[in-house]
Order: C-alpha cells, then structure tokens, then sequence
C-alpha cells in the first residue's frame, strides 16, 4: 500500500492512502445512532472549488463532514468525514453511506484516508470521490493500462463528458439540490453507523450554487451561457494520448513518486487549450507543471456550442494519477 502526502480538509497535513476497489454487496439491517448538528453550515469559497462543512454529535463520536464542490458542470461532489482515532479504518474495511431519505446505498471499499493532528488531538479523515444526493455511482476511470513497467496518469471526470453515456437521474432536481435530502447515514466496518442529522439543503445548497456561478465569472465565463450550452467541449481522438506510460519523470518513476493532479483546462472558441490550471496536488509539485506542460502540447477539443449554435469558450476539469505500480 502506497502512501500519498496531502494536505487534508480542514487543515491538518494528513499521510492519505488508497484502499482497494469498488464493491457493493447487500448486509445485514444496521442500526445508526444519530449525530445532531452541532453547527452551523459553513460555506468556504476558494479559486477552484466551493466547500460546505458542518459538525455533528459530540465528544468521541463527534464527526466534521466537508462536501466539496469542484466543477459547476455536473451534480457530483466529494465527500470528507474527520473524526477521532477510533475512525482508522482497519484492512478490508467498507464504507457504507447513503442521502436519506431516497438516496440509493452504496457500500465500498474505495477510498482514502489519512490521520494527524487537529488541535493537538490525533484526527483521522475518510475521503469519498464522486458522490452525489441520488447515490449514483459513476464509472471508474484508472487501473485501465496496465502495461509496460510504468503507469501513466489515468484521467477522469471532465466536463460533464467521459467518453462513456452516463444513465439519466432518477431524480434530477434532487441531485443538483438536494431538496429532498434530510440526513447521510454513514458506517464504516468496525467503527460505528451514523445517522448524520443535515437537516434541510434548500440554503445551503442554494449558496453553493451561487458559489458555482462566481467560480465560473472568475474563470472568465458567464454561468447562464455555460448552463444552456448545446454540448460541452468534447475532446478529439483518444484523450489516453495525451499522457502515456513513457511520459513518466525519469528521476520521479527511479524514485518511486507519485501524484494525483487536478486540473482545469481552459478550452477557447476554436478548441485549442488556451490554459492550464492546477486546481489541487497531493503529492510532488513537480507533476504540476509537467502534467500542465504535455496537456497544453497534445489536447485538442470540439468548441463547445452555445444555445445559439456557435463555437464558445468553456472549460473541461479532470485529474491525472501518475502512480508507481506494485507489480
């Protein structure tokens, strides 16, 4: 198991590590105790993303959850629980977690976590990718290439387009919103189940929407023609050429390093890659400007198309994952 340096929610320099693959799989009837909050919503903005925290219970059972918000163009979010020690999952734990009262469960064995030190108290925090209030898991993007000596960054997410049609939301307007959602019940293997008590979204959520927008006016684009874009950029050809095994640093792939880079790319009205940004990097600043350096060089779009029909500047947001692999 590879370790991976970042910087955690909530400001501690956690030690993250990845634990397994997706699952899911039916269990026994749990029974959650309930965390009232024990905060107000706190909504943090910041340039690349737009983050909506809380705290629930208290004393040990106490748990912060931060859902984070990264590309105004889709409904999906990330998800971080910090809690005491008691929260170190043990090897071949799952996470089960579920929006009540409608949303659909899902049990995994896909996430990270990491431990240090909040307050002069050992903290440890779960983090959670690709969530959203319906509980719509989206496909998985790494462990695709798996030739050669090296693997290179695998990409995901985008701008609302993977390549791959995702299934039409059950139910739309909740996951944009969460306007139905009043609780996230939460249970990792050997540590507890929690009811965490939200409460209504309608506010909150209404301020990360507002937040969204601004993200978009200080990247330069307007919210409403990015909302009633025909299609978003789509890219041309095959986007796993873009970064490929013989792309991996020399010194970093001898020194075993590796790294997660979130990026935003920004697309001009005629395709071309007219900026990079790094929005987030767990691990080697050096990966930032090298990934930025070979995306600018090969990646090439179809203009997103406004509601008028004419070629637009828009965005396309993904991560890349340089990692060492351990066969």
């Amino acid at each position: 198991m590879r370790k991976i340096t970042s910087i955690a929610a909530i400001g501690a320099a956690l030690s993250w590590q990845p634990v397994a693959a997706m699952a899911a799989e039916k269990k026994a009837e749990v029974q959650y105790t309930s965390l009232p909050a024990a905060s107000t919503w706190h909504l943090d903005y910041s340039e690349e993303s737009c983050n909506l925290m809380r705290t629930f219970g208290t004393g040990d059972d106490a748990l912060t959850m931060k859902m984070e918000w990264t590309n105004p163009g889709t409904d999906g979010f990330d998800i971080q629980i910090t809690g005491g020690h008691r929260l170190l999952p043990k090897p071949g734990a799952k996470i089960t977690y579920r929006f009540l009262p409608n949303g659909q469960e899902i049990v995994s064995d896909r996430f990270f976590y990491g431990s240090g030190m909040i307050d002069g108290k050992q903290a440890v925090t779960i983090g959670l990718g690709g969530a959203n209030f319906n509980g719509e898991s989206p496909p998985l993007a790494d462990d695709k290439n798996k030739s050669g000596g090296k693997r290179p960054a695998s990409k995901d997410g985008g701008n609302g387009s993977t390549g791959e049609v995702a299934p039409a939301s059950v139910d739309a307007e909740n996951a944009k919103t969460g306007v139905r959602v009043q609780a996230m019940a939460f249970a990792l293997t050997n540590y507890g189940a929690y009811r965490l008590e939200l409460g209504s979204m309608e506010k909150p959520m209404r301020a990360v929407r507002e937040c969204l927008d601004d993200l978009l006016a200080g990247w330069g684009l307007d919210a409403a023609v990015m909302a009633s874009l025909r299609s978003p950029p789509t890219p041309r050809g095959n986007p796993g050429k873009w970064l490929v095994p013989d792309d991996y640093p020399s010194d970093a792939l001898r020194n075993e390093q590796s790294a997660v880079v979130a990026f935003r790319l920004m697309i001009d009205s005629e395709g071309k890659v007219s900026d990079c940004i790094v929005a987030n990097i767990n691990h080697d600043e050096g990966f930032a400007k090298f990934t930025c350096g070979l995306l600018s060089q090969r990646a090439r779009f179809n203009a997103a198309i406004d509601a008028n029909g004419n070629p637009t500047p828009s965005y396309f947001i993904s991560r890349a994952i340089w990692a060492v692999p351990l066969w």
